[in-house]
């Protein structure tokens, strides 16, 4: 694959910020024919055209509840999937308390420099990231991104800037009903998908 890469709004959920470098979601969440049911956790996402990865670029889904251990899967060779309870040496979310007794998921970049310099570049999507849950209720969580800048203008700082992403995105929760924070993100997701399509098609439309 020519572009190789990782990271993670949610399915039913927003990015922390438009002008956000990695906008993660969720989706689907497919339940396994054995007993007991194990639900597989898919996501997907975009890497925005100004930012680019370089060796240890990663991104966070904290709290990962119901994980089925050794599940977590990334279809990408230069990208490792695995797992922390804590978030010793990762990334954090302010006025985010992480729970040390559930597992985040990690997808971390170890390859070559990827649109880290001389940008922008189109926006790239990402899919395949996963991993299963015991659990196929839904719940907002959180994410956390790191990437870095690749051209000199704009904010945060110029070329080679680190990007920090924080966000809310969809988790397992043991009940079959979403929190109701669940569906005001629901809400706001659906709306913010729509919002990405007519940019797109707009964007389309001027090429």
């Amino acid at each position: 694959m020519k572009k190789i890469l990782l990271a993670t709004a949610a399915f039913l959920g927003v990015a922390g910020s438009a002008g956000a470098s990695v906008i993660p979601s969720l989706t689907s969440v497919t339940a396994s024919p054995t007993t007991p049911i194990e639900w597989l956790w898919s996501y997907q996402g975009t890497l925005s055209g100004d930012a680019g990865l370089t060796n240890g670029s990663k991104l966070v889904i904290f709290d990962f509840k119901g994980y089925v251990p050794g599940s977590i899967f990334s279809p990408y060779a230069n990208v490792i999937a695995t797992t922390q309870d804590v978030t010793t040496g990762l990334l954090t979310v302010p006025g985010f308390v992480d729970d040390p007794t559930l597992p985040n998921l990690v997808f971390t970049y170890n390859g070559p420099d990827f649109d880290s310099a001389h940008g922008p570049f189109p926006s790239i999507d990402f899919n395949g990231l996963s991993a299963k849950s015991i659990y196929g209720g839904m719940q907002a969580g959180v994410f956390a991104a790191l990437t870095v800048k690749n051209n000199p203008d704009g904010t945060p700082g110029g070329t080679g800037t680190a990007i920090f992403d924080t966000g809310s995105i969809t988790v397992p929760f043991a009940s079959g009903v979403p929190e109701s924070a669940t569906w005001a993100l629901m809400i706001m997701g659906f709306g913010g998908v729509g919002g990405m399509l007519r940019r797109r098609k707009a964007t389309a439309a001027v090429v």
